[in-house]
């Protein structure tokens, strides 16, 4: 039996995780690890389990913990939670996937903590209980805020909810740090959208609304954005290289005319092509060039010299 649902979904589904009346083999896919830590503590929570690693677990392993022969044995009836199962060896998970290995009346869990074939698998076999949790898709953050902020016992507003979807990166991490701040801080106050801009500064980067906003020559609102947000090294690096490459496009957007069919992004860069000088461009891609190089040292003085290209904007 095979199932998957977002993680919203999953757990008003299975508030227990897995139907502990289906006795055997179950493999669980989880594409995050505070989703990981949720799902392992409801388990433990609604049964017994004894907790072994994907690393400890090999033949012999089996054998001395699976093994039919040892069933009169105190405590062999023990159900077993396999923390990252994908780090046991491939032959060993295709003779569960195979049904070589008897698990009889206990429960064997497998918690799988990203993407694997192996899982996948195991989903086409019929003697294997599966359930995948979803990556949301990315018009559907609002509800996995809502959900972990639901289960961390914080309550967010739709006026504080959008402001954070807008202020920080849109991954589960980034959600359950803020929240974690909120939680903390307020102490079971309520909250409000300026007590909540206080403790949580905007640090999302969007690489193609920036862009966007310097392909249409406005360089003050570009880097005064730069100035505002709270950003790292690597993103910032990572911002400058892909400037360079859009610049690059908008110098020559030739390469357009070879598509068959040209995107929204491909017609943003013919129209802003039409707004700038060779010579300009040239020289904005060196000056990104040189930003990314400091980004790359993880100069100090970069967010200065950020500084001081906005300001020369006036």
């Amino acid at each position: 039996m095979h199932s998957k649902w977002f993680p919203w979904e999953f757990f008003r589904n299975n508030p227990s995780v897995i139907d502990f009346s289906l006795k055997g083999v179950h493999a669980v896919s989880v594409f995050d690890p505070f989703i990981e830590s949720l799902v392992n503590h409801k388990l433990k929570k609604a049964g017994e389990f004894k907790i072994a690693l994907g690393s400890e677990v090999d033949s012999s392993w089996i054998e001395s913990k699976l093994s039919t022969m040892d069933l009169f044995s105190m405590g062999d009836n023990d159900s077993w939670l396999i923390l990252r199962p994908e780090d046991m060896s491939k032959p060993l998970l295709e003779r569960f996937i195979k049904g070589e290995i008897t698990i009889d009346d206990r429960i064997f869990v497998m918690v799988f903590s990203s993407d694997n074939k192996i899982f996948d698998e195991m989903a086409k076999s019929n003697h294997i209980n599966t359930l995948k949790m979803e990556v949301p898709r990315f018009w559907e953050q609002g509800k996995l805020l809502t959900f972990l902020g639901n289960e961390m016992g914080v309550q967010l507003n739709s006026e504080i909810q959008n402001y954070l979807l807008s202020a920080i990166p849109n991954t589960t991490q980034d959600f359950v740090h803020a929240i974690r701040t909120l939680r903390l801080e307020t102490q079971g106050s309520s909250l409000t959208l300026e007590k909540v801009k206080y403790l949580i500064s905007e640090s999302r980067l969007d690489q193609f609304a920036l862009a966007s906003e310097f392909g249409k020559r406005n360089r003050k609102q570009f880097f005064k954005t730069l100035t505002r947000l709270e950003m790292d090294f690597d993103s910032l690096r990572s911002l400058f290289g892909f400037m360079q490459g859009h610049l690059a496009k908008i110098l020559d957007p030739g390469y357009i005319q070879k598509k068959s069919r040209a995107s929204k992004y491909d017609k943003e860069i013919e129209m802003h092509s039409k707004l700038w000088k060779q010579d300009e461009l040239v020289s904005d891609i060196h000056q990104f060039s040189e930003l990314e190089l400091l980004a790359k040292q993880k100069n100090p003085l970069l967010k200065n010299k950020i500084r001081e290209i906005y300001l020369g904007q006036y």
